[in-house]
């Protein structure tokens, strides 16, 4: 009989500082139990380098810890890193409209095995739907913190990069059958193997999701039919060339609601996703190695609404780039170029290029002591050139502690639809730009338990924001506008950000069964300030889920979830401030999930 108990528990804290530009100072520590303190991470420097070495604050989530939660999308799969923060107004339908926040900011990198899934043209928000192979991930590495000097200008407060995983030697087929609360089915099918130097995958989810009641019972409008199609495949061509292609696909048709006092107010709508990757991985020898990656995504998102009628947002982005790596005695080098180009042809076929240059070493100039320059130079079509330096120190206090100092400057320029759409655009925009300090210490007190601890503040200049401007005729109206100075660019000062936050878990292993108990307080997240009454339901809350694995035998799993097991009521997104009070979106209450997985 062999029983197996992990714990996991993270706190973080976000301070506002007054500043007379946009200013933010946050302290986040966890302790947890795996990934393991020296599990290889690439995300921190572009490099593979032990967690507890990274000169950052960084985050792993196993693809066994989302499969054995059985999460559906990247959305819940983020749910459990403490300092990521989600601004979800619905289950379905509102893709263009969440967003996602790491340190504050919601500029934030989104890699699938490296290549950007993000699409600056569109706005903020970060596009998970365009990967929801979720059998597929190996791990998710969140890099929180700025980190422009290595990804560009959307990496300001972090970056989320999904690994994906190989498969191994022979080959076997999944499927998936999976029921629950709102009429949620789900049907999934994968096969994956590898043969000799062959590798692949291939998977297809069907899932349907229709309306949902918050938890105090009250009926929310919304439907969801998609399918999901994921294909990989790739040569180990012999042990210094790796070659392998990828390709997701997403569709759905939804139906959506509009916040709790306009709820008959329903839109409809169409999602269409498509990602497509190449990399070629390439070990010159002993020293030398380089990495090449082409990539192609689409996005493309239709609604119609009852009220302001039809509306559309096409994206194509097509990206290029090369890493070449050199590592000898006491020098660990990269050095590289991104070429990127975004078109929005529902924005006047607007197109936004992007040449950038970066180069970073990491040094040992000492035994304890770990010096890293980079520098990324961008050219933007639209403002011309701007560098991003960044410096980072590491010391090893023993072979169970590490310290380390860094600072990044970044550089954010407006998306074409920032500055082109019909609406909201503002031609005048000016890119945003700053610096982030951080400094942090990573501590492993045994083989069960490691943690970190970390500090950041940040400063922005020309923080671009949506700024409303409510006339008779549309009370939704604004645009696009530089943050000005002064009290009120103040970091959070919508306060979607909780000031406090504790992500906690415990994990259970006994013979066949295995369970997984995860929770997430916010406390003091108030919402935009409103003379129509609080922005949310409560300040302070915590949503719990509950998960549970039978492995009948080796060919067999029952699994079952509760989530939001203790019926709380919540919203992470709120129209208070022109709806009036209590006029936010709610989140689902207690629902459940019950299906088998059948392997051969």
């Amino acid at each position: 009989m062999k029983v197996t108990i992990k714990q996991r528990l993270a706190l973080t804290t976000l301070a506002v500082l007054a500043a007379t530009t946009t200013s933010v100072w946050a302290v986040d520590a966890s302790t947890v139990e795996y990934p393991d303190f020296d599990t290889l991470v690439v995300t921190g420097t572009r490099t593979e380098e032990p967690v507890s070495k990274v000169p950052a604050n960084m985050s792993v989530v196993t693809g066994k810890e989302l499969q054995d939660r059985h999460v559906t999308n990247m959305e819940e799969a983020l749910r459990t890193v403490p300092g990521v923060y989600q601004q979800v107004f619905a289950p379905a339908g509102y893709e263009s409209s969440n967003a996602i926040r790491i340190n504050g900011s919601n500029n934030v990198q989104y890699l699938v095995d490296g290549l950007s899934m993000t699409m600056p043209n569109i706005g903020y928000f970060t596009p998970l739907q365009t990967f929801q192979n979720i059998g597929g991930i190996d791990r998710v590495e969140v890099l929180k913190g700025a980190a422009s000097s290595l990804y560009g200008s959307n990496a300001v407060g972090g970056v989320i990069n999904v690994i994906t995983a190989k498969p191994q030697e022979g080959m076997k087929t999944k499927v998936r059958l999976m029921g629950g609360s709102y009429n949620q089915e789900q049907y999934g099918i994968a096969n994956e193997g590898r043969q000799g130097n062959i590798y692949w995958r291939a998977s297809y989810v069907k899932d349907h999701m229709g309306d949902f009641k918050d938890a105090r019972g009250q009926r929310v409008t919304q439907s969801n039919h998609s399918h999901t199609a994921s294909f990989m495949v790739g040569d180990e061509i012999d042990k210094n060339n790796d070659v392998r292609l990828a390709y997701d696909s997403y569709r759905a048709n939804v139906t959506y609601a509009d916040s709790m006092r306009s709820l008959n107010h329903i839109r409809n709508g169409h999602r269409k996703y498509d990602s497509f990757r190449a990399v070629w991985d390439n070990r010159i020898n002993d020293n030398w190695k380089h990495s090449l990656h082409v990539g192609r995504n689409e996005y493309d998102t239709r609604d119609n609404d009852p009220t302001y009628g039809a509306s559309a947002l096409k994206v194509r982005g097509v990206q290029v780039g090369d890493q070449v790596t050199y590592a000898k005695g006491k020098h660990t080098a990269i050095g590289g170029f991104e070429w990127e180009q975004y078109k929005a042809m529902t924005v006047n076929n607007k197109k936004v290029t992007n040449m950038a240059y970066y180069i970073q070493d990491a040094y040992k100039i000492a035994p304890k002591w770990t010096l890293t320059p980079g520098l990324r130079l961008d050219h933007h079509s639209a403002f011309g050139t701007h560098t991003s330096p960044h410096m980072s120190v590491g010391y090893d206090v023993n072979d169970k502690t590490n310290v380390y100092l860094a600072y990044n400057r970044f550089f954010v320029a407006p998306s074409a639809y920032q500055l082109y759409d019909q609406y909201s655009g503002n031609a005048n925009l000016k890119p945003e730009q700053g610096y982030e300090w951080s400094a942090g210490v990573h501590h492993k007190w045994d083989q069960s338990l490691s943690g970190n601890a970390s500090v950041f503040a940040r400063k922005t200049t020309d923080k671009i924001g949506y700024v409303a401007h409510p006339t008779t005729t549309n009370p939704y109206a604004g645009a696009y506008e530089n943050v000005n100075a002064g009290a009120k660019s103040a970091a959070n000062i919508n306060g979607y950000v909780p000031k406090h936050e504790i992500v906690t878990g415990l994990d259970y292993a006994h013979n066949k069964w295995d369970a997984h108990f995860d929770m997430r307080i916010a406390a003091n997240r108030r919402g935009p300030v409103s003379s129509h009454g609080p922005a949310f339901p409560r300040n302070s809350y915590a949503v719990a889920n509950l998960s549970a694995n039978y492995q009948a035998n080796e060919n067999i799993k029952i699994f079952g979830a509760v989530n939001n097991l203790f019926d709380t009521y919540y919203a992470e997104a709120t129209n208070v401030s022109y709806g009036g009070a209590g006029d936010w979106w709610s989140m689902p209450g207690r629902n459940y999930r019950l299906g088998v997985e059948l392997s051969f």
